[in-house]
């Protein structure tokens, strides 16, 4: 592989994981979990003002449903596991009752739920909004200097010389921090907000404005966003401020018919249709949604590479066991973007931090992982 690659605009596109910010601290999905089975066995925190244990045997009644209905496909625990996004899906789906699609078909609730709810299916709100807020505390941090490496982008933007298109499904704030702690020049992070603070799809449209460094889509929305009394997508400078952040959360739920989640799954759709080279780093792979219009861009362009970001093995492991630890990755990888071969796919075994910090996000080292005759090609072109 060539390391003398001519980068052109829209040929990079980049896709940021919970597994990016987990190593700010952040906490993943999983993660999440753990956190909230602690509180509702009764280790709650003293500024918390939720009473966690008023949802202890809900929360067990849904998680072994879930469980269960893994268990009856022969899916048992793994990367299968409930996590925090299942969980709220399915409270989602519990709290439209009569209004679910499938309502008609379902002879009757579980009984050990309408035992538990005593018929006060509140309850199920009350849980799912109380998860909301606590979302707030699970990824906002009040000291982003661990999130510095997010930074690398901005040093790899000057060097590619174009506008970078960086989709991430979290919804933390490493970009847009990083970028103020940068003293970045004003409209250089791109967000899709006016001067009115409105949310304006246009933005996202090419324009003849140079000081444009990244656009950022928050695929599943953000931390600091809100609804105003008129309905319209807007943010707020302190996180503390937004009552009810606009998120999607949920993993059947992600593609809701509603901007700007349609629009940005529309724009992911149509850079990596255009992109030779896609960057997921910190993704595990989860999101069926993301994965079909991954699957679908390295099936429409055999010379397009997806290079995947993630941390595999211990630093201690000899290198025989990280060859397989790898293939073992690449392999669920195949599967997840449904392809045939893994030709087009290549991992790197590090975590976020270090690939940034360490010099991997760079021309000369992309470069390497396109091939020679593609980079051939477009000399020519």
């Amino acid at each position: 592989m060539n390391s003398d690659f001519n980068f052109r605009k829209d040929d990079i596109v980049f896709l940021l994981g919970a597994g990016c910010s987990a190593d700010a601290g952040f906490l993943t999905s999983s993660d999440m979990i753990s956190d909230l089975e602690n509180l509702i066995r009764g280790k709650t925190d003293k500024k918390d003002d939720v009473n966690w244990t008023d949802f202890q045997r809900l929360y067990y009644c849904v998680k072994s449903s879930i469980m269960y209905a893994d268990g009856i496909k022969g899916e048992f625990g793994g990367e299968k596991s409930i996590n925090i996004e299942r969980l709220v899906n399915a409270l989602t789906a519990l709290e439209k009752k009569e209004e679910h699609a499938l309502y008609p078909f379902v002879a009757n609730w579980s009984m050990n739920l309408e035992k538990i709810l005593k018929h006060n299916w509140t309850t199920v709100e009350e849980f799912h909004k109380a998860i909301l807020r606590k979302l707030r505390t699970w990824v906002t941090s009040r000291n982003y200097d661990r999130s510095d490496y997010y930074a690398k982008l901005f040093d790899f933007r000057s060097e590619f010389q174009f506008p970078l298109r960086v989709f991430t499904l979290n919804y933390d704030l490493c970009v847009e921090q990083n970028a103020r702690k940068a003293n970045l020049e004003k409209g250089y992070l791109e967000r899709g907000f006016d001067e009115d603070r409105n949310w304006v799809w246009g933005r996202f449209e090419d324009s003849e404005k140079p000081w444009i460094g990244i656009y950022l889509y928050k695929m599943h929305g953000s931390i600091d966003w809100e609804k105003d009394e008129l309905g319209n997508l807007t943010f707020a400078d302190d996180t503390g401020n937004v009552t009810t952040p606009h998120l999607i959360f949920g993993t059947d739920y992600k593609l809701q018919y509603i901007d700007p989640y349609l629009f940005f799954a529309s724009e992911f759709r149509r850079y990596t249709l255009q992109s030779r080279l896609i960057i997921a780093i910190g993704y595990g792979f989860g999101d069926e949604h993301i994965n079909e219009m991954l699957g679908q861009a390295l099936r429409a362009d055999i010379s397009r590479r997806l290079l995947c970001v993630t941390k595999i093995s211990d630093g201690k492991d000899e290198e025989n066991k990280r060859r397989l630890l790898r293939e073992e990755r690449k392999s669920k990888i195949i599967q997840a973007l449904k392809m045939k071969t893994g030709e087009q796919i290549l991992i790197e075994d590090m975590s976020a931090e270090k690939f940034m910090r360490e010099n991997q996000l760079t021309k000369a080292e992309l470069g390497k992982r396109l091939p020679p005759e593609d980079n051939v090609l477009r000399f020519e072109s």
